[in-house]
């Protein structure tokens, strides 16, 4: 069983934080308590057939109530500067989103309260002033949930090119797209694993919402959301620590039970709703992926670049470029390592060239190149 981390943290006075969910957690030492008698999981007949070889497996976690020990785990990362992933799955309409938004709200709070008492005033000093890092208090927006890893990806480097990457920041990706492939959809996948390394570095926190599995990508805690509780405004998970064995396989071992309580914040939820039903239009209207977007993006940036446009006019008056394909697969790996561009994998680099030449010679004939 993982340690909750506060045993080496010696705390001569409590001083407390209120979390989501009737729980009182000490910001010097990160022990948490109830503040009422927690609720029981309110298991019917029907879960312990579907649980009934958890049960049998784990009898003495079945009905164990893990909140206090979750909440004194986030106080562990963001006491140590660690990177808080957790992934959630279970059946559509099960609460989720809800749960996520929770534990984020939670975790802000956490970490302001360390930030407030001076944790991490030194932040400023580990990193050079070109550093694309902002410092301070955070809190969950409608911009820090995002529809797919795809948009996670894209935020994080449109924000760091803004200079305005926010240390400790959580993050929702509400993975319920699946990768439809296509060109550099493997490259993709491969560069949110790369980003996730390098991001730990600032402390970008996740939580992976993935209604068939558990996400892979260095999740210490999974959630499998199994009863909605209307009535308590609570959703209960079940809870596994998610470790890699010396084999290199990854071992989820249960824990118990989460009773995630429901937040009131009604301009959050409102927000999402919208977000989300924007999302389904888009996903109806079978709308081209974000990265077909962003090869379309660069596109349009290298066709105002008057290095890349340069031409002429044949006599016959056709378009006469100035530069071979060549040299245009160049000039985009140039506006890729100037940051101007995302990157691309050398199939898309030719499919952005083509596409530029053939948009250029179009907007030729029309008078705007």
């Amino acid at each position: 069983m993982a340690s909750s981390g506060v045993q080496n943290i010696v705390c001569k006075k409590h001083k407390e934080i209120a979390l989501i969910g009737d729980y009182m957690l000490c910001i010097k030492c990160g022990s948490c308590r109830p503040t009422r008698e927690e609720l029981r999981v309110p298991l019917r007949p029907l879960h312990y057939i579907i649980l009934e070889e958890i049960r049998k497996t784990f009898p003495g976690f079945f009905r164990r109530l893990r909140n206090t020990f979750f909440y004194s785990e986030m106080w562990r990362y963001a006491y140590e500067r660690k990177v808080f992933r957790v992934t959630i799955m279970g059946e559509t309409r099960g609460g989720k989103s809800e749960q996520a938004q929770t534990i984020s709200i939670n975790w802000c709070r956490i970490f302001n309260a360390l930030s407030l008492e001076g944790h991490y005033k030194d932040i400023h000093i580990l990193y050079s002033d070109a550093t694309p890092l902002k410092t301070g208090l955070i809190e969950i927006g409608i911009e820090h949930i995002h529809a797919n890893q795809s948009a996670y990806l894209y935020y994080l480097r449109d924000t760091t090119r803004a200079m305005q990457l926010q240390f400790g920041q959580m993050h929702i990706i509400d993975e319920d797209r699946e990768n439809p492939g296509g060109i550099g959809s493997f490259s993709e996948e491969m560069e949110v694993e790369n980003l996730n390394n390098i991001v730990a570095k600032f402390m970008q926190c996740e939580i992976w919402i993935t209604p068939r599995r558990f996400q892979i990508m260095n999740t210490p805690y999974g959630l499998n959301c199994m009863i909605k509780d209307e009535k308590n405004r609570t959703n209960w998970s079940l809870i596994y620590k998610i470790e890699m064995n010396s084999s290199g396989i990854r071992e989820q071992n249960f824990l118990g039970w989460t009773g995630i309580a429901l937040h009131s914040e009604k301009k959050l939820r409102d927000l999402y709703q919208e977000k989300k039903n924007q999302w389904i239009e888009q996903e109806l209207k079978g709308t081209i992926n974000q990265r077909a977007h962003r090869r379309m993006a660069a596109i349009e940036f290298l066709l105002t670049d008057k290095n890349f446009i340069q031409h002429a006019e044949s006599k016959h008056g056709q378009l006469r470029w100035h530069h071979g394909v060549d040299a245009m697969k160049f000039l985009v790996e140039k506006a890729m390592m100037e940051q101007k561009v995302d990157q691309f994998n050398d199939t898309e680099i030719e499919r952005i060239v083509y596409g530029a030449r053939a948009l250029g010679e179009e907007r030729f004939k029309e008078g705007k190149l």
